[in-house]
């Protein structure tokens, strides 16, 4: 690198330091962001208290052998299960609030009772609410023991009448299933620890889409917010030849990216804090993916630097830039919110293939290949981020349009 570049990278430094609401943001984002969504997905679904109301309108009384069974000691029992699940339970009716109301129709404990007849009862739920699908889930956990226990009942008359020792579970549920391992999608075996690392890295290549757009703002305004301060032109009159100007503004930007990634070793670190006493248990996490994470934010903002530099070369204003870089932030929020829901390397050849272009897609591999111990495969995936970022600034260098750039659009 020539002398004549490092006043420049220097003063780049300094305009970085001083940009006081850049590294706010940088540093805002993942710790609040990363921490919040450790909590959402975890905690803060306890502090939601669903109501249901149970609506009895059977007054029947239905026999099994000896035992009576009425709709009042139905309505109760749900009641009790749920309320000690945290639900709100109302019986009859309530003025509040509810998200959910249980219907024990007329008939209900005659046709209970009966060996020919089923039970039936009514549910009405709010649509899209959360906090309803819970109770509904857990209503119907209320109602499977309920069933479990009647049906013990049944079959244990049944066997009496008959002469016939019979256990109600061969009976009723004849096929056990087990959950006994986790699998690699090869088929070798892996511990609970490494099972939850993958889970958790699938949360942290969502996480990826808090670091893109600080970035892509700073390295916008860092070319074109010259024009905007009429320094642009005293650049480019200067010693420095075109390329080593941009790639003193992308090295400057990638300080971003640098100071991001240490910030995201805390926010992961708290992140994954949270979910090791939610959702782990208590277990320890594995540092190591701390420390890739943090690989892979920097590179991550790298490349969308790279991505975004030879829009921004040929750009006369900086409406056209931001709009471009909206553009890539689009472009990388999708790719790392389908990380939630889609096994990104295992979608059909014909859709991976063009994805595998996008740096976003190796972002995301990077992390999922680590988890799973394929650390070959983590290392390749963050090589060609590198390589992708390293050519396209090289090549974002040779496009520089100082007419362009100067001359206002007419």
């Amino acid at each position: 690198m020539q002398m004549s570049i490092k006043p420049l990278l220097w003063k780049e430094m300094l305009e970085l330091v001083r940009d006081y609401r850049t590294l706010a943001a940088l540093a805002v984002l993942p710790l609040v962001m990363l921490p919040l969504l450790g909590f959402m997905s975890t905690y803060l679904q306890y502090f939601e208290q669903g109501a249901l109301l149970i609506v009895n309108r059977d007054s029947s009384t239905g026999y099994i052998g000896n035992i009576s069974i009425n709709s009042s000691y139905i309505e109760g029992y749900i009641a009790a299960s749920m309320a000690s699940k945290g639900y709100i339970v109302y019986r009859g009716e309530t003025g509040s609030s509810i998200d959910a109301v249980l219907i024990i129709p007329r008939g209900f404990a005659r046709n209970l009772s009966s060996f020919v007849d089923r039970a039936l009862l009514e549910i009405q739920r709010i649509p899209g609410s959360p906090r309803a699908d819970r109770l509904i889930s857990d209503l119907y956990s209320t109602i499977q023991d309920l069933s479990i226990n009647i049906s013990s009942i049944k079959i244990d008359f049944l066997s009496m009448e008959a002469g016939v020792k019979a256990d109600p579970n061969s009976v009723r549920d004849p096929i056990i299933v087990l959950l006994t391992a986790y699998i690699t999608p090869s088929g070798e075996e892996i511990s609970f620890e490494q099972a939850m690392r993958i889970y958790v890295a699938r949360l942290l290549a969502f996480s990826l889409v808090f670091v893109s757009t600080p970035a892509t703002t700073y390295v916008v305004d860092s070319i074109l917010g010259e024009k905007e301060r009429r320094t642009l032109e005293i650049l480019l009159i200067s010693p420095l030849r075109r390329r080593e100007l941009v790639l003193a503004k992308a090295f400057s930007s990638s300080l971003v990216g640098l100071f991001a990634s240490i910030v995201e070793v805390v926010a992961v670190i708290i992140f994954l804090q949270i979910l090791s006493q939610g959702l782990l248990g208590g277990r320890g996490y594995d540092p190591q993916l701390v420390i890739i994470s943090a690989v892979v934010v920097y590179l991550t903002i790298l490349s969308t630097l790279a991505l975004s530099l030879p829009v921004i070369v040929r750009s006369a204003t900086m409406r056209t830039a931001q709009i471009a870089s909206s553009i890539i932030t689009i472009l990388s929020s999708s790719i790392f919110f389908s990380a939630l829901f889609v096994d990104i390397d295992r979608l059909p050849t014909w859709i991976l293939a063009p994805l595998m272009i996008l740096p976003y897609t190796h972002s995301v591999l990077a992390i999922k290949a680590f988890s799973m111990s394929d650390i070959t495969g983590s290392l390749l995936h963050l090589g060609f981020l590198l390589a992708f970022s390293l050519a396209l600034i090289v090549a974002s260098s040779y496009l520089l349009n100082e007419e362009k750039i100067l001359m206002r659009p007419t």
